[in-house]
């Protein structure tokens, strides 16, 4: 299986460098670009559900969490991606080499790609962090800071949502304190 699987993979990349070689680049790259966004969205989607599962304290779906944690492997592809992206600049944004005078402050090619490359990466590190300290077998958020090392790495209100909505864990079972913040958040 893993044979094939990596036999897929060389006739996709054989068939990608064939591709930006012949005289339809400009449609390779788009097709690149598209997938690329498609299944970025898709890995970082992941740990936002189960991001929102862990903060509203969602019992009833650790299959899903767990489901939900598991997509975020793709994430390291995601940085190579985007790194790849680099390299097809001029077959995808016109202004690359036709520059728009009124727009070059916001449209040049290291600001935008390192702006891309730093907002990737950080959205990636957070997806990934918050990966390894959900997974399932840690007693609770205190256990997997240390085991992960985020005691040092994320401020107390990253490491307990409950603590960034300002309340204490004796607040928690007393629902009417629970959804004070909630209401709050509602009217703003």
């Amino acid at each position: 299986m893993n044979l094939l699987l990596a036999l897929f993979v060389l006739g996709g990349a054989v068939a990608f460098g064939i591709g930006i070689a012949s005289a339809e680049a400009s449609q390779v790259w788009s097709i690149y670009l598209v997938n690329l966004l498609f299944w970025s969205g898709l890995s970082v989607t992941g740990p936002a559900i189960a991001g929102m599962m862990e903060l509203t304290e969602a019992r009833w779906s650790p299959t899903v969490k767990r489901l939900a944690l598991t997509t975020a492997g793709f994430l390291p592809l995601t940085l190579i991606g985007f790194i790849l992206l680099f390299f097809g600049r001029a077959e995808l944004y016109s202004w690359v080499l036709k520059p728009v005078p009124e727009k070059a402050i916001w449209l040049n090619v290291p600001f935008v790609f390192l702006r891309t490359l730093v907002g990737a990466a950080l959205l990636i590190w957070v997806g990934f962090t918050f990966r390894v300290s959900g997974l399932p077998g840690r007693v609770g958020p205190d256990e997997a800071a240390a085991q992960t090392g985020l005691a040092t790495t994320f401020p107390l209100p990253l490491r307990h949502p409950r603590v960034a909505l300002g309340l204490r864990p004796r607040d928690v079972a007393r629902p009417e304190v629970v959804q004070r913040p909630v209401r709050r958040v509602l009217r703003w």
